[in-house]
Order: C-alpha cells, then structure tokens, then sequence
C-alpha cells in the first residue's frame, strides 16, 4: 500500500529533494521506502530497505504504534555535526496505518561543540589543554586554544566523519585551505586526491573547462588530446573550492547538477561520467545575502551549506596570536644555527595590532621581521625589524607609571621605580632607538646608559 502511495506522489518526492530539509518515509514495519538527497547527504548510509533503528533514533516507532503526529522531537547527528529537529507524521489509508513521514530541519550544530565535550573525555582534555588526544593528527598542526577556534576544530573534526558537503566561512587569510586539508586528510577518503579550484583567480572563460575538462576540439586552443578536470580528478577524493563566491551564476547550475546527480559531460562531449567527489568550498562572502540579490543561487547555498564552518579571524583569537608567530619563527630557524626571540615589546606590538590579513599576514610579518633582524645579527627581533604598519599599531601600556599607594618603601626608592618605568616606556614608544630616546627625555646619551645599567633596563 505504501508503494502506491510512493509511486503516485512523485511530483511531491521530486519537490521533497530540491529543499534544505530531510525527508524519510517508513512502511507499516518502519522499514525505510523513500528517503530524499538531504537525508542521504547527511546520514550518508545506505538507508532505503533497512530499518529506521538501524539508523539513527527516530520516534517513527511511536508514530506507527500510536498514529499521532509528533513535533519537534530533537536529537544531534553526531556523525554530520548537526542537530535534527523533526515533525513526524502518520501515513494513513482506509484509516489504517500503512506507514509514516519525518521530515526534519536541518540547525548548524552549535551545540555540536558542547555535546562533543561531554563525550569520550574531550571535556577533560579540552580543560587539560590536551585538544591533541581527543582530535584526529591531522588537526593537531592547527594550533589554537582560544574558544571560538577550539569549537571551529571540533566542527572540522567530526565534518571529517562525515560525507555531507562543507562550507567553510571566514575573512581572507584565516587558513580555510589549511582547515579543508585536516577534514580531507582525517576523512575516508585520505587515500585519494585532495584538489584544489580556486575560483577567484582563474579567468570565467577557463574556470568551466578547468572544472568540467574538456573533448579534443571542444574550443579554439583547445588540446588535440583532450583534458579531464579537477572534478574527475578528485573523484573518490575531496574537491576544495575556494572562493565559491566568484563562482559565475551559470556555472553555479553546473556544479548543482553534479552535486545533484554525481554526474556531468565535458566540454564539447556527450558522455555522462559518474564522479564520487565530496566538496568543501570556503567563502569570505555572505552567499545568503548574495543568494537575495540574484547572484549567488540559493539552491546551491543550501547544498553546500550542510555542514557550516566559521572560522574565526585571527583578532578574536589573541590567545593564539603568539603561539603561531612562535612556530612561523621556529620554521625559520630551523635550518640556522640560530636562537632569536621576540622582546617583550614586540610581543606587544602583535597583541595590539588587529591583523587584517589574518594568519597568512602574520606569518609574513614574522619573515620580515626575522630578515631585518638576521642582517643586524639581532639576538631578539626588536619593534624596528617590523614592517611599518605594524611598527605603528599603537600599545598601551599600563606600566608606563606606577601607582604609589601600591609601592612600600623610601621616598628615593619610590622615585627610582618611576624612573625605570618612564625610561621602558619611552624606549618602547621610540622602537629602542637611544637617541630619540635621549633627546625626548632631555639627557644626554651618557646618561641613559647609565640609568639603563642602574636599574637594568633590557635595551
């Protein structure tokens, strides 16, 4: 009875796979007769013929028992790293149950980050600082301990448990390229090829035939032999693309397609090639927004919008910002024989400064300044070895002075400890340069060096 029911409801099963909600439809037995392309995606088991308990919990069970409807029943796909909230329904003939549909609403998995901690002790690693035990390796060369990133790495983590199509959101910079490697390297597919397609920076007129590979004689210029693309190549594999925002509008429908169909023809060809590719596309933009305005297509948001990502610029991560200039510069000097630090006030300069290039510029910045101070044969990088921009980011200081309340002792002991503070505070503000230094506090050289070995000022 159920397969009547199937069959003549095809128009309404074909509506059911284009939307952004899962739909499972069960026989008198629970056992699964029809499930749409984002129930598939998100599961990502074989699922038609089996029952519903062998998959995920459900309250189908109750559905078909009792013959009531079900509302908002919510459980975490902790595979997916999604929560599913889901209305279920009886399906009725003759009044008799011969069956029952979920459909269920796909939410981000905000909780996914907390429900992952009470899980396998990751909340006792996470509070032991021991993140490394309880994410895949690949991760472990992601460093961050600051909260937003930690929950970031959890997300990607368990996206790498997954088959469901990734977005990746964040600023230009933040290592999104890097985050997609970890997922694709921890996923099941490691063994196959992790492709990359930035779309941004290969022209309209060649990013199709990149994509998509093309026939012999398919366009002017085009190979004798032919070409496959990245697609083909990243069958069995993961197919990253990189500023999916920059992706043009027709060839958007393109890539709908194969997502749709796991199928599409080259340039210039007739045959239909299968390809399995999983796909992690990474955006600085708003696609809803785009989505609104005609220019991105919305469909396509939401088939790559399964499992979102944020991650975090590296402004809202300063717990992490010098632990990363510390490994860029351990990079560098791994194949010298030398042992440069950053001073104390450079440190600084990096928490104040805000970072709108994210990672890449600060790894940038930890070169340049490692350069300047190698061709000086600095022990310790120095505010001066920084490129300008960031020689200017302004740090306040809130040991310029002291408070005297909070200070026992003479008068002269007193106002030795103001000295040495205005002495620190003036070098920081000149990048170290004794001779500004010298003139703005209105002594001579030989003065500041002795005060500087007084009170043993690190200059």
């Amino acid at each position: 009875m159920i397969r009547n029911f199937i069959n003549s409801n095809q128009l309404l099963l074909n509506i059911f796979d284009q939307i952004f909600h899962t739909v499972i439809i069960v026989d008198s037995n629970a056992r699964m007769v029809y499930t749409n392309y984002m129930a598939e995606q998100i599961i990502h088991k074989k699922m038609v013929g089996r029952k519903v308990g062998e998959i995920e919990p459900s309250k189908f069970l109750d559905v078909l028992r009792e013959g009531k409807r079900i509302n908002n029943h919510r459980h975490l796909i902790e595979s997916a790293g999604l929560e599913l909230v889901t209305m279920y329904l009886p399906i009725m003939h003759s009044d008799t149950i011969i069956g029952a549909i979920g459909v269920g609403r796909l939410i981000p998995a905000d909780r996914m980050y907390d429900f992952l901690l009470q899980n396998s002790g990751l909340k006792r690693k996470v509070h032991n600082k021991e993140l490394d035990k309880a994410l895949p390796e690949p991760f472990h060369n992601l460093i961050g301990q600051d909260t937003l990133y930690v929950r970031a790495l959890v997300k990607g983590a368990a996206a790498a448990g997954s088959d469901a199509n990734v977005l990746l959101l964040g600023e230009s910079g933040v290592g999104k390229e890097v985050f997609s490697r970890a997922i694709h390297i921890s996923s099941n597919r490691n063994k196959n090829n992790f492709v990359v397609v930035n779309c941004s920076a290969i022209p309209e007129n060649l990013l199709e035939s990149e994509l998509f590979g093309y026939e012999p004689g398919a366009f002017t210029g085009a190979s004798t032999r032919g070409r496959f693309g990245k697609l083909e190549a990243a069958h069995q594999g993961t197919l990253f693309l990189d500023e999916i925002g920059d992706m043009p509008v027709h060839l958007q429908a393109k890539l709908l397609r194969v997502i749709q169909f796991k199928s599409f023809e080259r340039l210039g060809g007739n045959k239909t090639i299968k390809v399995d590719t999983r796909i992690i596309a990474a955006t600085n933009r708003n696609l809803w927004q785009m989505g609104t305005e005609g220019k991105f297509r919305s469909d396509l948001f939401y088939r790559l919008n399964v499992f979102p990502i944020n991650i975090p610029p590296l402004r809202e991560r300063k717990k992490d910002i010098i632990p990363l200039a510390n490994l860029f510069l351990s990079r560098l000097l791994s194949n010298t024989q030398k042992n440069i630090e950053f001073s104390d006030y450079t440190v600084e300069k990096f928490l104040a400064y805000k970072w709108p290039g994210n990672i890449r510029e600060l790894e940038n910045a930890v070169e340049h300044a490692f350069v300047m101070a190698n061709t000086e044969d600095a022990p310790r990088i120095l505010p001066r070895h920084l490129p300008e921009n960031l020689r200017e980011a302004n740090v306040i200081n809130k040991e310029s002075f002291i408070d005297i309340t909070d200070n026992a002792g003479t008068l002269s002991e007193i106002v030795e400890k103001f000295e040495a503070n205005v002495i620190r505070h003036t070098l920081k503000e000149c990048n170290f340069n004794k001779a500004k230094v010298s003139r703005k506090l209105g002594i001579s050289n030989g003065c500041l060096f002795y005060r500087l070995n007084k009170y043993g000022i690190d200059s």
